[in-house]
């Protein structure tokens, strides 16, 4: 049976994600092309019409995909420093929001390194600017 439409799409927003940011443009009007090919003239445009990404943004993206150990243990030390700052509001004391909140910052630190590595190994120069947006996403 002959994929549809929308499987094709599925499948060709998925390959367009996993672009590295200096390929996503030529992938994008490849991968439009293909479909076009087809017969998916509707879901050709719809390929033309995705945007590029921030380099920050493939980098998050791409931590998720490669390496979603690391990106847990921020989001984790994150939601621990919320609770642990809910604790010390509610007057039951600071008790270890600073080791909690220290924990939270070497897990970022460790999630925006593997990140600029994955824009390295992809061919990028990230800035620090670039740097920056992926660690306040974290």
């Amino acid at each position: 049976m002959a994929p549809s439409g929308a499987s094709r799409l599925k499948e060709a927003l998925s390959a367009l994600r996993e672009a590295p940011p200096k390929e996503f443009t030529q992938r994008r009007t490849a991968l439009a092309a293909e479909l076009a090919g087809e017969g998916f003239q509707k879901e050709a445009a719809a390929v033309k019409a995705v945007r590029k990404p921030p380099a920050s943004v493939w980098a998050v993206a791409a931590l998720a995909r490669v390496q979603p150990d690391v990106l847990r243990s921020a989001l984790e030390a994150g939601a621990a420093v919320r609770r642990e700052q809910r604790r010390a509001l509610s007057g039951a004391g600071a008790g270890t929001l600073r080791e909690t909140t220290r924990r939270f910052h070497d897990a970022v630190s460790a999630a925006t390194r593997a990140a600029e590595a994955l824009l390295r190994e992809s061919g990028e120069r990230p800035s620090p600017a670039v740097i920056g947006r992926v660690r306040s996403t974290l």
